[in-house]
């Protein structure tokens, strides 16, 4: 049998400690709090639509504070930011995208050590009717 030494030993104990925590308490992604995404999936070129965001507890409670939230667009090979003010928790805002194609937007609390992003969204041509 092999010694070990105190190194080892403690590299041994502590891993087995972090294993043991681990598979007592696993984490899931309830436990971590996060910012909720309610944003349609597909939208139609020129019109308004609404997107909400909400700070959530491992609870799926609403985190009742005011913070920052920096909103990225990625829209096709552009890229443009915002910057969205979440009152009590809770933050909307509207948006319009002319051209159609694929957008994807990445929402970031930095503070908070936040980040999520939206499926994407399918930006769709607007319908002119038939012409006679």
């Amino acid at each position: 049998m092999r010694k070990l030494n105190f190194l080892d030993w403690l590299k041994y104990t502590v891993g087995f400690a972090i294993l043991s925590l681990a598979l007592a308490h696993p984490l899931t992604a309830a436990d971590v709090p996060h910012l909720d995404i309610q944003a349609p999936s597909q939208i139609t070129a020129g019109e308004s639509f609404e997107i909400k965001i909400q700070a959530l507890d491992k609870d799926n409670n609403t985190v009742a504070e005011d913070r920052k939230v920096n909103l990225t667009i990625y829209e096709e090979t552009t890229k443009s930011d915002r910057t969205i003010s979440l009152n009590e928790g809770i933050g909307k805002i509207n948006l319009v995208f002319e051209k159609t194609g694929s957008v994807l937007l990445f929402f970031e609390d930095a503070a908070n050590y936040l980040v999520r992003s939206s499926n994407p969204i399918l930006v769709t041509p607007k319908f002119k009717g038939v012409q006679k």
